[in-house]
Protein backbone atom coordinates (compact mmCIF):
# COMPACT_ATOMS: atom_id res chain seq x y z
CA UNK A 1 0.00 0.00 0.00
CA UNK A 2 2.64 2.13 1.08
CA UNK A 3 4.24 1.56 -2.41
CA UNK A 4 1.07 2.70 -4.59
CA UNK A 5 1.05 5.51 -2.40
CA UNK A 6 4.49 6.60 -2.89
CA UNK A 7 4.14 5.88 -7.44
CA UNK A 8 1.21 8.35 -7.37
CA UNK A 9 2.72 11.11 -4.96
CA UNK A 10 5.76 10.78 -7.68
CA UNK A 11 3.57 10.62 -10.37
CA UNK A 12 1.38 13.64 -9.36
CA UNK A 13 5.28 15.74 -8.77
CA UNK A 14 5.98 14.44 -12.30
CA UNK A 15 2.44 15.72 -13.64
CA UNK A 16 2.23 19.11 -11.93
CA UNK A 17 6.07 19.49 -13.56
CA UNK A 18 4.75 18.19 -16.89
CA UNK A 19 2.24 20.65 -17.01
CA UNK A 20 4.10 23.67 -15.46
CA UNK A 21 6.07 23.03 -18.64
CA UNK A 22 3.76 23.83 -20.77
CA UNK A 23 2.39 27.08 -18.91
CA UNK A 24 2.62 30.73 -20.02
CA UNK A 25 5.42 32.47 -18.54
CA UNK A 26 7.23 29.07 -17.61
CA UNK A 27 10.47 27.78 -19.04
CA UNK A 28 9.62 24.46 -21.25
CA UNK A 29 13.09 23.24 -19.96
CA UNK A 30 11.22 22.11 -16.19
CA UNK A 31 9.23 19.66 -18.67
CA UNK A 32 12.33 18.64 -20.56
CA UNK A 33 14.50 17.94 -17.88
CA UNK A 34 12.25 16.88 -15.04
CA UNK A 35 10.45 14.08 -16.49
CA UNK A 36 13.37 12.43 -17.85
CA UNK A 37 15.25 12.78 -14.71
CA UNK A 38 12.50 11.78 -12.25
CA UNK A 39 12.19 8.31 -13.65
CA UNK A 40 16.02 8.45 -14.62
CA UNK A 41 16.86 8.13 -10.89
CA UNK A 42 14.09 6.43 -10.01
CA UNK A 43 15.23 3.60 -12.34
CA UNK A 44 19.44 4.05 -11.14
CA UNK A 45 18.26 3.90 -7.48
CA UNK A 46 15.75 0.53 -8.46
CA UNK A 47 17.74 -0.77 -11.02
CA UNK A 48 21.18 -0.09 -9.80
CA UNK A 49 22.57 0.59 -13.66
CA UNK A 50 24.44 3.06 -15.46
CA UNK A 51 22.78 2.27 -18.49
CA UNK A 52 19.50 3.64 -17.02
CA UNK A 53 21.18 6.97 -17.94
CA UNK A 54 20.05 6.93 -21.60
CA UNK A 55 16.64 7.54 -20.27
CA UNK A 56 17.57 11.09 -20.02
CA UNK A 57 17.24 10.81 -24.23
CA UNK A 58 13.33 11.50 -23.78
CA UNK A 59 14.49 14.99 -23.00
CA UNK A 60 14.86 15.40 -26.81
CA UNK A 61 11.78 13.97 -27.62
CA UNK A 62 10.36 16.63 -25.05
CA UNK A 63 11.95 19.41 -26.82
CA UNK A 64 10.92 17.71 -30.65
CA UNK A 65 7.12 19.47 -29.82
CA UNK A 66 4.10 18.76 -31.09
CA UNK A 67 2.51 21.95 -33.26
CA UNK A 68 0.46 21.34 -35.85
CA UNK A 69 1.00 23.74 -39.12
CA UNK A 70 -1.80 26.51 -39.54
CA UNK A 71 -2.14 29.91 -40.93
CA UNK A 72 -0.59 31.58 -37.53
CA UNK A 73 2.23 28.60 -36.93
CA UNK A 74 4.34 26.50 -39.17
CA UNK A 75 4.17 23.87 -36.66
CA UNK A 76 6.81 20.81 -35.41
CA UNK A 77 8.81 19.54 -37.31
CA UNK A 78 6.71 16.42 -36.45
CA UNK A 79 3.28 18.19 -36.71
CA UNK A 80 4.39 19.18 -40.17
CA UNK A 81 5.48 15.50 -41.01
CA UNK A 82 1.64 14.01 -40.00
CA UNK A 83 0.18 16.79 -41.58
CA UNK A 84 1.80 15.99 -45.16
CA UNK A 85 0.22 12.16 -44.23
CA UNK A 86 -3.34 13.34 -43.74
CA UNK A 87 -2.88 16.79 -46.24
CA UNK A 88 -5.30 19.20 -45.04
CA UNK A 89 -6.33 22.87 -45.59
CA UNK A 90 -4.76 25.16 -42.87
CA UNK A 91 -8.18 27.31 -43.21
CA UNK A 92 -10.00 23.87 -41.93
CA UNK A 93 -12.66 24.52 -44.62
CA UNK A 94 -14.23 21.60 -45.06
CA UNK A 95 -15.55 18.22 -42.26
CA UNK A 96 -12.89 16.59 -44.33
CA UNK A 97 -10.24 19.05 -42.96
CA UNK A 98 -11.01 19.00 -39.85
CA UNK A 99 -11.12 15.29 -39.57
CA UNK A 100 -7.92 14.88 -41.64
CA UNK A 101 -6.34 17.59 -39.09
CA UNK A 102 -7.78 15.62 -36.07
CA UNK A 103 -5.95 13.04 -37.88
CA UNK A 104 -2.70 14.36 -38.25
CA UNK A 105 -3.19 15.74 -34.31
CA UNK A 106 -3.54 12.46 -33.14
CA UNK A 107 -0.45 10.49 -35.04
CA UNK A 108 1.15 13.14 -34.04
CA UNK A 109 1.38 13.03 -30.18
CA UNK A 110 0.98 9.05 -30.55
CA UNK A 111 4.20 9.72 -32.15
CA UNK A 112 5.85 11.30 -29.26
CA UNK A 113 4.00 8.41 -26.77
CA UNK A 114 5.78 5.87 -28.70
CA UNK A 115 9.52 7.86 -28.60
CA UNK A 116 9.02 8.70 -24.72
CA UNK A 117 8.40 5.00 -24.84
CA UNK A 118 11.83 3.92 -26.61
CA UNK A 119 13.65 6.26 -24.64
CA UNK A 120 13.11 3.94 -21.93
CA UNK A 121 14.21 1.01 -23.57
CA UNK A 122 17.26 0.23 -21.27
CA UNK A 123 15.04 -0.57 -18.40
CA UNK A 124 13.08 -3.30 -20.86
CA UNK A 125 16.52 -4.15 -21.60
CA UNK A 126 17.77 -4.49 -18.08
CA UNK A 127 14.51 -6.08 -16.53
CA UNK A 128 13.58 -8.16 -19.27
CA UNK A 129 9.63 -8.04 -18.71
CA UNK A 130 8.68 -6.95 -22.42
CA UNK A 131 5.19 -7.77 -21.21
CA UNK A 132 5.08 -5.09 -18.75
CA UNK A 133 6.92 -2.86 -21.06
CA UNK A 134 4.43 -3.46 -23.76
CA UNK A 135 1.43 -2.67 -21.95
CA UNK A 136 3.00 0.60 -20.19
CA UNK A 137 3.81 1.96 -23.90
CA UNK A 138 0.02 1.08 -25.23
CA UNK A 139 -1.11 3.23 -21.82
CA UNK A 140 1.84 5.97 -22.39
CA UNK A 141 1.23 6.27 -26.32
CA UNK A 142 -2.67 6.06 -26.04
CA UNK A 143 -2.86 8.80 -23.58
CA UNK A 144 -1.12 10.89 -25.41
CA UNK A 145 -3.19 9.97 -28.41
CA UNK A 146 -6.62 9.96 -26.67
CA UNK A 147 -6.26 12.84 -24.20
CA UNK A 148 -3.31 14.74 -24.92
CA UNK A 149 -4.82 17.41 -26.89
CA UNK A 150 -8.17 17.14 -25.83
CA UNK A 151 -9.58 20.57 -23.71
CA UNK A 152 -10.39 18.83 -20.52
CA UNK A 153 -10.34 22.14 -18.51
CA UNK A 154 -7.81 24.23 -16.52
CA UNK A 155 -6.96 24.48 -13.15
CA UNK A 156 -4.85 26.71 -10.78
CA UNK A 157 -1.69 25.86 -8.55
CA UNK A 158 0.60 28.05 -7.58
CA UNK A 159 -1.47 31.17 -9.80
CA UNK A 160 -0.61 29.31 -12.71
CA UNK A 161 -3.74 28.23 -14.89
CA UNK A 162 -2.99 24.78 -16.19
CA UNK A 163 -4.00 22.19 -18.26
CA UNK A 164 -5.85 18.49 -16.99
CA UNK A 165 -4.68 17.15 -20.01
CA UNK A 166 -0.80 18.09 -19.83
CA UNK A 167 -0.94 17.43 -16.41
CA UNK A 168 -2.82 13.13 -16.81
CA UNK A 169 -0.14 12.70 -19.74
CA UNK A 170 2.52 13.38 -17.28
CA UNK A 171 1.07 11.98 -14.55
CA UNK A 172 0.41 8.28 -16.86
CA UNK A 173 4.17 9.04 -18.17
CA UNK A 174 5.60 8.35 -14.67
CA UNK A 175 3.01 5.96 -13.54
CA UNK A 176 3.93 3.77 -16.48
CA UNK A 177 7.37 3.96 -15.75
CA UNK A 178 7.70 3.03 -12.31
CA UNK A 179 5.46 0.36 -12.97
CA UNK A 180 8.29 -1.13 -15.47
CA UNK A 181 11.03 -0.44 -13.45
CA UNK A 182 9.21 -1.99 -10.51
CA UNK A 183 7.53 -5.09 -11.95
Amino acid sequence: MIKMILFIVISIVGGLLGTLGGAKGISKGIRRIAIPLIITLFSLYILRNAWCITIMFMSFVLAMGYGMPDIQDAGSSLGRFWARIFPYHVLLKTPKDLKLRLLAGVFTRITIGLLICLSMLSIVILRRNWGIFTLSSIGIMGVFGAISWRSLGQFEFKGKQLLWSEFWSYFVVIFMAQIMIKL
